[in-house]
């Protein structure tokens, strides 16, 4: 990395033409490199502003090597202005040194320049302040806080002000706020005296109108998450940087907080960076040259402090031996803009244990073992009071009519929504609202589709045909759209949507669940499955569906579930306004073929089946060209 510094010019040393410049009547230059045993001794404010759409040219401001903000200087004039109120008005040390990314970051591109984006943890930390310049509504709502001794309800107004901001949004002010806790905000163009507020009564004022609005509206926090995103954000970035000194931040945590924030999808690397500085105070001064090394550098300084919440994230998984379980930092970025290293399963940021500590594990021969974990087991049923915390918690208490002054909590999704569906749907949408992009079930069943995939390999005496794996069928099946697991004989499902890598749709059936048994756990076994896919009739102009599996346990037949299954089949091509449903039969599988007649299904005898695979497929392909 590479540490330089706006300073005042030296009395008596000569100005130097077109690289000193003139600000607030005193006269500037970029001191550096400072020598690295200097470093802990450095005193300086950072300052914290958004760049925005305008740009000036290289060579306009401190000799800049780039095009830099048209902000950059009177954001840094601002937070000139402000240390002197600050020194004057909250006793803070008289320092006249000043950070600023526009022009403090070395200019060239190559090793310094990476390693001191790198080091936004290290520079932030030692900063004696973080002076925040901000403009326009926001910091109007800043000062207004500021001016009550009590903490401030903000209107809706105003609270959709704070939302659209985009300093509060972006990923690098994450970073700047929770590795400094003397953060003071300020504005570019005051009217009178440079005013100074700290962060404090911001913090106070948007946590206090959130859990006020939502009150008052019965707003569930569902709801609240959803039209307030950043502003919950913000809620969050504050308590970080109040509590900062005292509680360690977790990588998922970190993650989970970045996630939902801004950044320019032209530079994917900013998030990997702000969140590198959110987790280490270290200077870098052997930085990545690459994506893929950046992820790697985030996951290895975890890994140092023993913290492996970095896991639980979307990532493809590192396929070489003993490394299953790690993120893998050389997958490629996505073709939609949006970044693919290290995205959090839920963007949803917790406190204290056990959610909000750090994940820790240890090594040994064989492996890596992650500690404190609690094993769970699916089960056929929820005990009573498990069910009524869930309740509770998505749909909060039931009002009193004996107490109306009384009002219970609202909920997660809200009162309004109980009764609207069956709980684990419920609970499976409150985890898609915190950014889960995942399938509800499919990784619990899918052994045990593979399992009814085995029989029916076995009864159709194909034993050794069978290729599919778990990981092949996780990744190319998706969930049908019709029923969801509960006590009866009815499917799990989450109406995921299909795609060219997953083509197909699973359809599982269940027995009646038995009652209840409170010091049981009773595991739900498949009896059934349909596994389909959606085709299409040219003469109709219609989609259809065709059936590629359907099979049904023999100590299970005769019960009305294979009927259950294509049944469901037939209403979904009925609700796709689709034309048929299709499949076929083996010839000698006689009792398939009278069931299905029995149904109402006829023989296409006059079609062949016809089907190129194997070698045959490379051939044909070939002559292609």
């Amino acid at each position: 990395m590479e540490m330089n510094l706006v300073v005042p010019v030296p009395e008596g040393e000569a100005r130097q033409e077109g690289i000193d410049e003139e600000l607030n009547g005193v006269w500037w230059r970029v001191k550096g490199p400072i020598e690295t045993a200097d470093m802990e001794h450095m005193k300086f404010h950072c300052v914290s502003y958004v760049w925005g759409a305008g740009m000036d040219r290289a060579g306009s401001f401190f000799d800049c090597k780039r095009d830099i903000s048209d902000r950059t200087k009177p954001a840094l004039e601002a937070a000139m202005k402000a240390a002197q109120v600050m020194s004057k008005n909250y006793g803070t040390e008289n320092v006249e040194a000043f950070w600023i990314d526009a022009i403090c970051v070395p200019q060239a591109e190559g090793a310094s320049r990476h390693g001191t984006l790198e080091s936004m943890g290290f520079i932030y930390s030692k900063a004696v302040s973080v002076i925040v310049v901000l403009q326009g509504p926001a910091w109007e709502i800043v000062k207004k806080a500021a001016s009550s001794n009590t903490a401030m309800q903000l209107s809706l107004g105003e609270m959709e002000d704070l939302e659209l901001d985009t300093w509060i949004s972006r990923v690098w002010t994450y970073q700047e706020m929770v590795n400094n806790n003397r953060v003071y905000f300020t504005t570019f163009d005051p009217v009178g005296q440079q005013v100074i507020v700290p962060y404090e009564p911001l913090l106070n004022c948007v946590g206090y109108s959130s859990a006020r609005w939502t009150k008052d509206t019965e707003t569930s926090t569902a709801e609240f998450q959803l039209k307030f995103p950043n502003l919950n954000n913000l809620a969050d970035t504050l308590l970080d940087a109040t509590v900062s000194g005292y509680l360690e931040r977790s990588a998922l945590g970190v993650l989970s907080n970045m996630s939902a924030r801004r950044y320019d999808p032209q530079y994917p690397g900013n998030r990997l960076l702000a969140s590198l500085g959110a987790l280490t105070q270290k200077p870098s001064w052997s930085p990545a040259a690459a994506l893929s090394e950046l992820a790697e550098k985030l996951m290895s300084t975890c890994e140092e402090v023993n913290d492996y919440s970095f896991i639980y994230t979307c990532d493809e998984r590192d396929e070489r031996p003993g490394l299953g379980w790690r993120p893998n930092p050389d997958q490629p970025e996505r073709s939609d803009e949006r970044s693919a290293h290290l995205i959090p399963v839920l963007s949803w940021t917790s406190y204290g244990e056990p959610f909000g500590s750090t994940q820790r594990a240890h090594r040994d021969s064989q492996g890596l073992w992650l500690d404190n974990m609690i094993p769970l087991r699916t089960s056929g049923h929820l005990n009573v009071k498990v069910k009524q915390r869930l309740e509770m918690w998505l749909y909060g208490g039931e009002k009193d009519p004996e107490h109306p002054e009384q009002v219970p909590g609202v909920g997660f999704l809200g009162r309004g929504e109980r009764g609207k569906s069956d709980l684990i749907p419920a609970i499976f949408r409150s985890i898609q609202i915190v950014g889960f992009t995942g399938s509800a079930i499919c990784q619990v069943y899918v052994p045990q589709i593979l399992a009814l995939i085995q029989e029916l390999a076995d009864y159709e005496h194909e034993s050794a045909a069978v290729e599919a794996t778990h990981a092949s069928l996780l990744s190319t099946i998706v969930f049908a759209p019709s029923g969801l697991i509960s006590p009866s004989n009815t499917t799990p499902s989450t109406g995921d949507p299909i795609s060219a890598s997953r083509p197909a749709r699973c359809l599982l059936v269940f027995p009646p669940s038995p009652p209840p048994n409170p010091a049981e756990i009773v595991e739900p076994k498949a009896v059934g499955l349909a596994l389909y896919f959606y085709n299409y009739s040219t003469w109709r102009a219609k989609p259809g569906i065709y059936l590629e599996d359907l099979y049904v346990r023999e100590s299970e037949r005769g019960k009305g579930y294979g009927q259950r299954l294509l049944g469901e089949l037939a209403k979904e091509v009925l609700e796709l306004d689709g034309g048929r449903l299709e499949w076929s039969v083996l010839k000698w599988n006689t009792p398939s073929i009278e069931f299905y007649e029995r149904i109402g299904a006829k023989a296409m005898g006059e079609w062949q089946t016809m089907r190129v695979d194997g070698e045959g497929l490379k051939t044909l392909a070939k002559r292609a060209g």
